[in-house]
């Protein structure tokens, strides 16, 4: 995962990823719990919404040939979500979610929550 995550960054800050002038933030997410195997998760935050199909999709592809093979070939790794098959790049993606500001639909959950935005930077 290291490796990975190194690749990741460096190739962002770079400008090196496909589109990098179009992602606003990465984080990486240990999502471990005591006495079970390590499980981590990758956010790659963009400045485009779903709207933006073909975005999304290239953004979808670069991922699967770049890093999520790599992972894919590591024994050890598996996808995080449940119910994915291991075998295909594509279920290691969760679906583009879109959680800005400017997002049309309503927000979910009791009145007065709190968005989820990227860290100023």
């Amino acid at each position: 995962m290291q490796l990975i995550w190194d690749k990741l960054v460096f190739s962002v800050v770079t400008s090196q990823f496909k589109d990098a002038d179009m992602i606003s933030g990465i984080r990486l997410l240990d999502k471990s719990i005591f006495n079970r195997e390590s499980m981590f998760r990758i956010e790659i935050w963009t400045k485009f919404n779903s709207d933006c199909e073909s975005m999304v999709k290239d953004l979808q592809t670069h991922l699967e040939n770049e890093y999520i093979q790599q992972m894919m070939d590591d024994i050890g790794t598996k996808p995080l979500r449940r119910g994915a098959n291991a075998e295909i790049a594509a279920d290691w993606i969760e679906p583009f979610k879109n959680l800005s500001n400017d997002d049309p639909r309503p927000p979910r959950g009791p009145p007065g929550g709190h968005n989820r935005q990227p860290p100023a930077q």
